[in-house]
């Protein structure tokens, strides 16, 4: 794949960016010893800027790029040799221009998939103060279930009655799951424990605890692999919900590169809910702006030598924007 000549690994994090009306694309070239090639039309110069090189010295005023490559680093006289009839000349105005950042933990899909909208109010000291933000939301028409997230799991330890009984009384008989804010557990409702087929004697699944009261029952408290339940159950992949994958991607691309961040790591790529499927459509259409390492989700509670089977043949790396080289569980 060819890279955008207007390289993220150079300009995306431009320092005044915010004050410019036509921010540059964002796509990262890799970086070339400069001037290996000697002088040549590149296909685009940045010159009477401040290029962080951290070199001695620290900064260059001029950059020319080739063919997604760095072929120069320099004064703005020495870049003039790379300017030809097609070359694309950006004046910098004593803009800084810095490396592109590298993230390697994110989860750019799930941060940014629309269905997942009922937020918590991340000040509640009582759990019976999100029965005022349950108040203000509604079942998906993709889903069919209330799905958001911002609670803290200490604040539902120490509700005066089950946390599930705080959500019936909003949501008597629509699913609920709602993430806690480290994303190590999962709060639901009634209806859900029933679509779930979790009642009080069903066992706590591998790799997660189906939290209970004195008696037994359960609260509605959901941890690690138990709290995966509703999730894949609510995104199982559907041609609606696919749809939104990509627009999610899409989304956490354009972020990504309006910070300057021009590699990543989306730390949980959840095969079952169509992520994978996403990732590849967006990198086959030439979507991608940041490069991205996908880590592909092993459930704890699913038999490892099976998804072992599943996930490996999933691993792939063609020198492309988009790479499968990583697994990820809790």
């Amino acid at each position: 794949m060819r890279l955008h000549p207007l390289s993220a690994t150079l300009t995306s994090a431009l320092l005044a960016a915010a004050c410019s009306s036509s921010p540059p694309a964002d796509r990262a070239p890799p970086v070339a010893d400069a001037q290996a090639a000697g002088p040549a039309s590149a296909d685009m110069v940045l010159r009477g800027g401040r290029i962080f090189t951290a070199a001695p010295g620290g900064f260059a005023s001029a950059v020319a790029i080739d063919d997604g490559v760095i072929a120069y680093v320099g004064d703005d006289a020495g870049a003039a040799a790379y300017v030809g009839a097609g070359t694309r000349v950006v004046d910098l105005g004593g803009r800084v221009v810095l490396p592109g950042l590298h993230d390697v933990h994110q989860h750019p899909l799930e941060a940014h998939l629309n269905v997942v909208d009922c937020a918590m109010s991340p000040d509640a000291i009582d759990a019976e103060d999100h029965a005022a933000d349950l108040a203000l939301c509604a079942p998906s028409a993709v889903t069919g279930w209330v799905l958001g997230s911002g609670h803290a799991v200490e604040v539902l330890a120490d509700a005066r009655r089950a946390p599930k009984a705080i959500i019936d009384a909003v949501f008597p008989d629509t699913p609920v799951a709602i993430l806690e804010r480290s994303s190590h557990s999962t709060w639901v409702n009634s209806a859900a424990l029933a679509r779930l087929g979790i009642d009080d004697a069903t066992p706590d699944p591998r790799g997660g605890i189906i939290v209970r009261d004195a008696r037994g029952a359960a609260t509605g408290i959901l941890v690690d692999a138990a709290g995966e339940l509703p999730w894949d159950r609510a995104l199982r992949s559907s041609p609606a919900l696919d749809a939104l994958n990509r627009q999610a991607v899409r989304a956490g691309q354009a972020l990504n590169s309006r910070h300057g961040i021009t590699s990543a790591v989306d730390a949980r790529t959840y095969v079952g809910r169509g992520h994978l499927d996403a990732w590849r459509a967006a990198a086959r259409d030439d979507e991608l702006t940041v490069r991205m390492v996908l880590s592909l989700w092993a459930s704890p509670a699913a038999d490892d030598d099976a998804q072992l089977a599943e996930l490996a043949p999933l691993y792939a790396d063609d020198g492309g924007l988009l790479r499968v080289t990583q697994g990820f569980t809790p």
